[in-house]
């Protein structure tokens, strides 16, 4: 008897320690569940700024923002003193020239050295000027320009092609004028800091939420399987403890129930 109950006692200790080690890892996997949210936070912040970035990034390239690039054209007389005349007759003169073929020809040509492949031919160059381009008269002998287009630089560049053949062409006819002015580019080619329109962050906007859709379905589905991976593991474990615990056998019941140890008392 004294060993069955050794046994038993230490069955009650086995049980207690078991009950002591899962109360611990209890407590490691609440403490391990709040690590593992504060790591989710983390790295859910990092993939939302990482596809921001991506998406900036591809939106800059595919969708540029629209600039203006402006400057100012103006008649220069070197022996005399400019009449209102003289400055009328200039102003004619260079109206009529802005979308003459021949400019449209020098221009687009012009344009294509300079790598603007959509612009190289007169046509193209003719209807862009028509849709983007703007001009005003600020005071006599003075022609003010504004060009809109994709892009701060290509703006610029695409300005000043389009003005040096304009310079080009009209000293090219200078004789056929009335006045003996130069034209000259009395202010340079400048774009706006800021853009007129800028569609970039709303397209990365959109290409922000749909990597977030798509991470967020891809995470789900991989949680979704750890999670039936995990239950079935845990069912797995608690049945072998239910096997366990049904295979044990209390031995004070055993030796009560042996058939040999009953037959002894009766010989007794």
């Amino acid at each position: 008897m004294t060993q069955c109950e050794d046994v038993l006692s230490r069955r009650r200790e086995l049980v207690q320690a078991r009950e002591v080690i899962e109360r611990a890892h209890k407590r490691v996997l609440s403490t391990k569940s709040r690590s593992g949210a504060a790591a989710t936070v983390f790295f859910g912040l990092g993939t939302i700024a990482v596809l921001a970035a991506l998406s900036w990034a591809v939106v800059t390239r595919t969708f540029p923002a629209r600039y203006a690039a402006s400057a100012v054209l103006a008649a220069e007389f070197a022996e005399t003193a400019a009449t209102p005349e003289a400055l009328e007759s200039w102003q004619e003169f260079h109206e009529k020239l802005l979308l003459d073929p021949q400019l449209m020809s020098r221009a687009a040509e012009r344009l294509a050295q300079r790598g603007f492949v959509e612009l190289s031919q007169p046509a193209a160059l003719k209807l862009k000027l028509e849709q983007d381009m703007t001009w005003s008269v600020p005071e006599p002998g003075r022609i003010s320009f504004e060009l809109r287009g994709l892009g701060r630089e290509s703006t610029s560049r695409a300005l000043d092609s389009y003005l040096t053949s304009l310079v080009a062409q009209s000293s090219s006819l200078r004789q056929r004028r009335s006045e003996s002015s130069t034209t000259v580019i009395a202010e340079p080619v400048r774009a706006g800091v800021e853009p007129i329109e800028d569609p970039r962050l709303a397209y990365a906007g959109i290409g922000l939420g749909g990597g977030v859709v798509v991470c967020l379905t891809l995470w789900f589905c991989i949680w979704r399987r750890m999670v039936k991976t995990k239950s079935a593991f845990e069912n797995s474990t608690a049945v072998d403890h239910l096997l366990e615990d049904a295979r044990w056998v209390d031995p004070i019941q055993k030796i009560i129930e042996s058939p040999g140890d009953g037959s002894g008392s009766k010989a007794a």
